[in-house]
């Protein structure tokens, strides 16, 4: 980056930003862990069940046990004050791109459908689920996509829209799918407009296929989801008719990891780093430091506002469809 020197002051200051956001990760990673309960020092919001139980799909589906292979259909449960997260983690602007994680409770034990595969929780129909799926539901319309099946959720809600025609669910795991189409798919209202495939989402997305509107949820959180983000967003006009759009399942939280690494980088570019220092190598962290210096190598920051449109959620999507 080309970086005026007035600048390197305030590029400084996001350093304590940064360790701040990743001091907020840590010990949000440690309060889940311990399952440490909701005290009054602990900024959380309790949580109404009824707003959950009254969702639609998951009164559909609430205390259904099934279980094809590996896979099985179970119920999940947070105890009474067990923290979890309620909605998406962000980075807000007026704090300089700080990280909001917003926390909830229940007064009560709140049981939940779970999807469970070899031991490992594939997809549960939790409140943080249900909270960031709101609006790619309500933006669906015409003939939808979704990348990512799990329990079938968004499938079902954007199936029982009036303004979408058909649904196509693509998902690489075969259990996954026979789960689905044994035992819930029967359930749905609309089942007429759902088509599954089995396949490869990313390999799906290479060659084209124009919806007009498509939802991406291929993985379980933003760790393991911005590999494939970056991967995927690329390809993003394969997928999209004329007038087609695309969202991605927490995608503030994809952005959030994307602009902890574009910090980092500002940082080391405002010391001094060079070319030299970000080679290409097998190393996963060390091919995204090269991809995004080079993509940002020629682009100028003069004032606070190139800084500030830099970071920037939409920014930071225009880097990501360059990576």
């Amino acid at each position: 980056m080309k970086i005026e020197k007035t600048l390197i002051p305030n590029i400084k200051a996001l350093g304590s930003i940064l360790d701040s956001n990743i001091e907020a990760s840590d010990k949000l990673n440690r309060l889940f862990f311990k399952k440490i309960p909701y005290n009054s020092n602990i900024q959380a919001q309790k949580q109404d069940p009824s707003s959950y139980r009254s969702d639609p799909y998951f009164s559909l589906i609430s205390g259904l046990h099934a279980e094809i292979g590996h896979t099985r259909l179970k119920d999940g449960v947070y105890q009474k004050h067990e923290l979890f997260l309620s909605d998406e983690t962000f980075g807000d602007p007026a704090q300089r791109y700080r990280e909001v994680n917003p926390l909830g409770y229940f007064e009560s034990p709140f049981t939940f459908p779970e999807l469970e595969k070899k031991a490992d929780i594939w997809m549960s129909l939790i409140p943080h689920e249900i909270n960031t799926m709101k609006q790619p539901i309500a933006s669906a319309h015409g003939h939808v996509l979704t990348l990512g099946l799990g329990l079938g959720y968004y499938a079902f809600r954007v199936s029982e829209n009036p303004a979408v025609t058909a649904v196509d669910v693509i998902d690489l795991d075969p259990e996954v799918i026979a789960l689905f189409k044994e035992k819930l798919l029967p359930l749905f209202p609309h089942k007429e407009k759902i088509h599954l495939i089995e396949g490869d989402a990313i390999a799906f997305s290479k060659s084209k296929h124009p919806y007009d509107y498509v939802f991406v949820d291929l993985y379980h959180n933003e760790e393991d989801g911005l590999p494939l983000y970056l991967e995927l967003k690329p390809f993003e006009k394969n997928l999209l008719g004329p007038k087609g759009t695309i969202s991605y399942w927490v995608e503030r939280s994809l952005l959030c990891s994307l602009r902890r690494y574009v910090m980092a980088l500002l940082l080391e570019e405002a010391g001094g780093s060079s070319d030299e220092d970000y080679p290409l190598t097998e190393d996963e962290t060390d091919i995204l430091y090269h991809n995004l210096h080079v993509i940002l190598h020629d682009r100028p920051l003069k004032t606070e506002a190139d800084l500030a449109a830099l970071l920037s959620d939409q920014g930071l999507r225009d880097i990501a469809a360059k990576m």
